[in-house]
């Protein structure tokens, strides 16, 4: 019976379902009674509301109202009803005949077709009924202020009450019955896979894990040089808003197709699904591997931007570079980075709801951070920049040998892509979040939203406390050359003769970057999870483990140990480190970047929206979204500075495209052979 009926949901357009029933037979002997025909349930008789239950098979989610059906009626009543149901050619031709439509447009179902996506089973009841039935139908079925989900637990209940009486609950309460009908879970189960993780994120934790890995204060602070140094104020100002504008299209097209495919593996399960059978696995082998050496080499990123700054906050703590101050030497730096990776692993190890906490700790911490900074800062400096200044003085001064604004301007951008990106992990953690198929496209729109607006408000208070730009950007300053903490240090000395604010200053942006950087090792982690879950990964039979807290705690620390194995290439070219902030941007968007464009292609027609859609919009809003990604990974593969050494080359094209060629490689010379791309785990 499992190949008659549709195994998804996404297989029934244009379907019809014939329903015969044998009520007599109490079920082999299962059930304590039999079913009658004659029992009736709110004026309907028992064969319509087994009806409907079959038509709940049909019009949504088979798997999940399997499982619903059989706690309604136990295991051998469904038997007896899966029997009865097979698919015709006939695109719904029993209903008019099966059920009175009186009966059928005032029955509780009705209200659970149209609540669960009114835009689409609309016009799915309008093609099976007509317009002057549909017309009826749809009129008794207009959503209240109470959930669907809500909905749809009450009518289940009622239900089994009605086959077993109110005594033969067993002891299940309705609460039971309500944290069984979790939409992420359900459709989690639908695509194939048990829930192993704690689903206990709400729709707030899921933004915060997002919001505090975009953290405007990390972004903005570690790379304040390069907007400096290319196109100054303007570049970061107007640049900032262009960016984020295609961000939220990406970010807009990537929500779509999450409300869709809510599980942890992300933008490799949705390759796989969206490119169809014959090219799914290498589809997905590709953006899995881009994906999750992507957040590697951020993680790396972040982390290392803490160590540097750690070091910065030790050399003004002791005088700076003009009072005798002590400069920690690289290997002290990458002790430091171990170091932090290291409570990372072990923070991370903990429940989801210490995860939780740290992660809505985060969000308040970084939106009460950055609206702290952006006042503190130019109201505590004693000479401020100017509007003019700020809004439109562009600078052509580097030592790079660039002198086209256009390029300029180009490269400045790159401080604020690199900000606005690792939204991803909102997908990451959908099968940790309740309700993940609205929520975790919620948590993706919203982080990136209210990154813009902060971050914006960061630069700006921030810029007008900048007067000098060639000082800043020098070596020779207090903060040996970190421009940012050159301004908060100088801002309170020059007024209090002291930069100890400024120190306290950078303590905040220090503790902002912390944060970062665990939500950075939870996101890593839950993709080496589901990624390793499918087989995608050596050894893949340890890293998709969890324990007993329903933490994978092995893919915690195998992400650790990675992130701090890149860090260690800073010993020998702190240039080629430096191409980890792109190699982090770059492997990210194109991961972001190819399941939009298998959406706006191959999956054009073929493709189910979730909850949360973008109705006709969404293939020329992921149009726009992968032409972005295409540019920037062009322009951020130029060069950065002329002539081209061994110590100015940039090493992004060189890293991304070595990724490329040793994923396509390994693809050839073995996983095409094994690897099925994503495979359930759901006993059959």
């Amino acid at each position: 019976m499992a190949s008659g009926v549709p195994a998804t949901g996404h297989g029934y357009v244009g379907a019809g379902l014939r329903f015969r029933h044998q009520l007599s037979e109490p079920g082999g002997g299962v059930d304590p009674a039999p079913l009658s025909p004659s029992r009736k349930l709110g004026g309907h008789s028992i064969l319509d509301i087994v009806a409907a239950a079959g038509q709940l098979l049909a019009l949504y989610c088979f798997t999940d109202q399997l499982q619903k059906l059989r706690w309604a009626i136990g295991d051998g009543r469904t038997i007896n009803v899966l029997k009865d149901i097979w698919l015709t050619e006939q695109p719904f031709g029993w209903w008019p005949t099966m059920i009175d439509p009186g009966c059928l447009a005032r029955c509780k179902v009705c209200d659970l077709i149209v609540l669960k996506d009114r835009r689409w089973n609309e016009g799915l009841v309008r093609r099976a009924f007509g317009d002057p039935l549909a017309e009826r139908i749809l009129a008794a079925s207009i959503p209240t202020k109470e959930t669907a989900d809500r909905r749809e637990a009450s009518f289940w209940w009622s239900y089994r009450e009605m086959v077993w009486g109110k005594d033969g609950t067993n002891g299940s309460t309705r609460s039971d019955v309500d944290s069984s009908m979790d939409t992420g879970h359900a459709r989690l189960h639908e695509l194939g896979y048990k829930q192993e993780l704690k689903r206990d994120l709400s729709v707030l934790s899921n933004f915060a894990f997002s919001f505090s890995i975009l953290s405007v204060l990390t972004g903005i602070t570690t790379l304040y040089n390069t907007g400096l140094k290319f196109g100054g104020p303007v570049a970061m100002t107007f640049g900032w808003f262009i960016a984020g504008f295609f961000t939220m299209i990406v970010g807009l097209s990537m929500a779509e197709i999450c409300s869709s495919y809510p599980t942890s593996g992300g933008l490799y399960y949705w390759s796989a699904k969206l490119s169809r059978n014959k090219w799914g696995p290498f589809a997905s082998w590709i953006t899995g591997w881009f994906n999750i050496v992507g957040q590697w080499a951020g993680t790396t990123s972040i982390d290392f931007s803490l160590a540097q700054l750690l070091q910065v906050i030790i050399l003004l703590s002791t005088g700076g570079n003009h009072g005798g101050g002590y400069l920690a030497s690289k290997y002290v730096v990458i002790g430091f980075h171990g170091g932090i990776l290291l409570i990372h692993a072990i923070i991370n190890s903990l429940s989801i709801t210490w995860l939780s906490f740290f992660g809505q700790l985060a969000a308040i911490w970084n939106v009460l951070g950055v609206f702290v900074l952006m006042i503190l800062i130019p109201a505590v400096a004693t000479e401020r920049a100017s509007a003019d200044f700020v809004f439109s003085h562009f600078n052509t001064e580097n030592d790079a040998g660039i002198h086209s604004k256009l390029y300029i301007f180009v490269l400045g951008l790159l401080l604020s892509i690199y900000t606005l990106a690792g939204y991803d992990a909102s997908a990451h953690m959908t099968e940790e979040t309740k309700n993940a198929d609205k929520n975790g496209p919620k948590g993706i729109i919203s982080a990136i939203g209210i990154s813009i607006i902060t971050g914006w408000g960061y630069l700006l208070g921030i810029t007008f406390a900048v007067k000098n730009i060639p000082y800043l950007l020098s070596t020779d300053n207090d903060a040996g050359g970190y421009a940012i903490a050159e301004v908060f240090y100088l801002a309170f000395k020059s007024r209090y003769g002291s930069g100890v604010g400024g120190i306290i200053c950078l303590g905040i942006v220090a503790v902002a970057i912390f944060f970062c950087g665990i939500s950075a090792v939870t996101s890593n982690s839950r993709m080496a999870y589901a990624f390793s879950r499918d087989g995608a990964m050596p050894l893949s039979s340890l890293w998709h483990k969890v324990n007993k807290q329903e933490v994978p705690l092995n893919a915690v620390w195998l992400s650790a140990f990675i992130s701090f194995c890149m860090a260690l290439t800073s010993l020998g070219s702190l240039v080629a480190f430096q191409a980890m902030a792109s190699i982090a941007t770059i492997a990210l968007y194109i991961a972001y970047a190819l399941p939009i464009f298998f959406r706006v292609t191959v999956a054009r027609k073929s493709f189910v929206p979730g909850p949360f859609n973008l109705g006709r919009y969404g293939i020329l809003v992921g149009w726009v979204a992968v032409l972005w990604v295409a540019t920037i990974t062009v322009l951020f593969s130029l060069p950065v500075a002329y002539p081209i050494t061994k110590d100015t080359l940039n090493y992004t094209p060189v890293a991304v495209g070595g990724l490329f060629i040793l994923t396509v490689s390994s693809w050839i010379l073995s996983a095409r052979h094994w690897f099925k791309g994503p495979i359930t785990n759901i006993d059959t």
